[in-house]
């Protein structure tokens, strides 16, 4: 498995290919308080109309605040202090660790610093003729901040899901998939997808569990999606690992919101999962054919 590098971290060349992006992603769900959020940047040099910030926060059933800000010009600075839109990245000198100001200017802001529970995983997006990024890491870990709204503060303490890919992306090549995050604590966290290209399914992950990481094999998420075709409801997933292990996760998702903007978009959904009689919280993410 490749080891990710501070230098991974940072930003990268771009090399020529009109469909070349490099984005990075930070989510978070605090399920004890109800709340949760998403975080993406999308860099485009080819082309600024792609260029592009989607956030959304979310407490209590309610998004309190929201960007989807296009054609954005490419900002100079690198992940280590960059302000692009209403985010502001602080990536450290440790792969682990990262820091995220968000302000939407009305009134509602966030702190937050999240922790890996391990060193980031380096895995491909690409899966069959799915172009998302060839180079990709992720990490889970806690989050812990401050959420401030116009009547009250709220101290974060949840669960995070971070990744940072580049190369080319072509959003109409990943016709649908799943994406299930879940974090029990710690020593057990579960980030698998499920792929779906014209070249056929294809499940990925990792495992974070007895202080080793397990590559994903194959996947089962049995979603139950809404009646408006895109929420998630729950799933009863059995994800299966390279080392052998298996794995029953069941979630319920409490509440969702839309993540996206032009050219893509997806419901992920505030779930509370439960696996081996312990109980979790992430997201469920569906996006359907």
């Amino acid at each position: 498995m490749k080891k990710v590098t501070l230098a991974d971290c940072r930003r990268h060349e771009f090399d020529g290919d009109p469909r070349w992006q490099e984005s990075f992603y930070l989510g978070w769900v605090d399920r004890k308080n109800r709340a949760c959020g998403a975080n993406h940047i999308s860099l485009a040099p080819a082309g600024h109309r792609d260029t592009h910030v989607w956030s959304w926060t979310m407490v209590e059933g309610k998004v309190v605040g929201r960007s989807q800000a296009h054609g954005i010009p490419m900002p100079e600075a690198d992940y280590d202090d960059m302000k692009l839109d209403v985010l502001h990245v602080r990536s450290s000198d440790d792969p682990r660790n990262l820091d995220l100001g968000v302000d939407y200017g009305n009134g509602v802001s966030l702190d937050l610093q999240m922790r890996g529970y391990c060193d980031p995983v380096a895995l491909s997006l690409d899966r069959g003729d799915v172009l998302l990024g060839d180079e990709h890491y992720e990490i889970m870990g806690g989050v812990t901040g401050t959420l401030s709204l116009p009547d009250q503060t709220i101290e974060v303490r949840a669960s995070g899901w971070s990744d940072h890919s580049w190369g080319a992306r072509d959003f109409s090549t990943n016709i649908s998939h799943r994406w299930l995050f879940a974090s029990f604590g710690p020593d057990f966290a579960i980030s698998t997808f499920g792929f779906v290209s014209n070249e056929g399914y294809f499940p990925f992950g990792w495992v974070w569990d007895g202080g080793e990481v397990h590559l994903v094999t194959g996947a089962s998420f049995d979603a139950v999606v809404g009646d408006d075709g895109i929420s998630p409801r729950g799933c009863d997933a059995r994800i299966e690992t390279e080392t052998g292990r298996t794995y029953r996760v069941r979630g319920k998702s409490r509440e969702a919101a839309l993540m996206g903007g032009v050219g893509w978009h997806a419901m992920n959904g505030l779930t509370e999962f439960e696996c081996a009689g312990r109980i979790g919280e992430g997201y469920l993410e569906v996006n359907e054919l």
